[in-house]
């Protein structure tokens, strides 16, 4: 293509690429083509890997940076957590699917708080990535403990009971018993359930509890279960 040729059209080609793909409208082709521009070393002027790396440090340097701050209006800072939002969806829905709503709004709100800790305005959207990249660990790690200890206690007793083999020999009096008896457990597990979340750390002894009292496993049982040293 001609225009590989003349860096200030290859510019033009890359910027208008950037802004069509992330809906990027802070700042007009023009005066973006111009920044970038302005500050390429001239020797990467026509690679287009190191002129397309200038063109988004550029964007976030003189555009997205300092209206998430709130320095260029009210209206520019809206307009700017709009096209961050958009930008860590497409990356969280990629990487993270079933967390991915959760792990942007959190990271939008991070990155809100901590927008003047970006010590390096050019390195903005990787400062917001890193947001995203933290909110999807933890939001991870929550999923997996919970989808963990609702297979660990099996939250659904009444259908364990219905489920025991011993329940046909149960008279019928006894029938109550086993159901308040269930019932209790259902309380008891509740009541983990919110300890465990108010002490993440604690997850795995929490789980050893549970295995031992209401599943009645040996301790070497549990070991091999939490996949831990008995």
């Amino acid at each position: 293509m001609n225009s590989i040729d003349d860096p200030k059209l290859l510019c033009r080609a890359i910027v208008r690429e950037l802004m069509e793909d992330n809906d990027w409208r802070l700042l007009s082709e023009d005066a973006f083509v111009q920044a970038v521009l302005e500050c390429i070393p001239p020797e990467e002027s026509n690679d287009p890997e190191q002129l397309r790396k200038w063109c988004i440090n550029t964007y976030c340097r003189q555009a997205l940076h300092p209206a998430c701050l709130g320095t260029l209006g009210e209206q520019k800072r809206e307009r700017s957590f709009e096209e961050l939002a958009t930008y860590l969806h497409r990356l969280a829905h990629w990487k993270w699917p079933h967390i991915a709503e959760d792990a942007v709004q959190e990271a939008l709100v991070t990155v809100c708080e901590r927008v003047e800790h970006c010590r390096k305005p050019g390195a903005f959207l990787a400062f917001a990535i890193q947001q995203l990249r933290d909110a999807a660990k933890k939001l991870s790690k929550v999923e997996t403990r919970k989808r963990s200890l609702e297979e660990l206690l099996e939250l659904d007793f009444y259908g364990d009971i219905s489920a025991d083999k011993t329940v046909g020999m149960v008279e019928e009096e006894g029938v109550e018993e086993a159901v308040l008896y269930a019932d209790l457990k259902r309380q008891v597990a509740a009541r983990i359930e919110h300890v465990r979340r108010q002490n993440p750390r604690a997850h795995r002894q929490l789980d050893a509890v549970c295995l031992r009292y209401f599943r009645e496993l040996s301790n070497v049982e549990i070991a091999t279960v939490l996949k831990t040293t008995s």
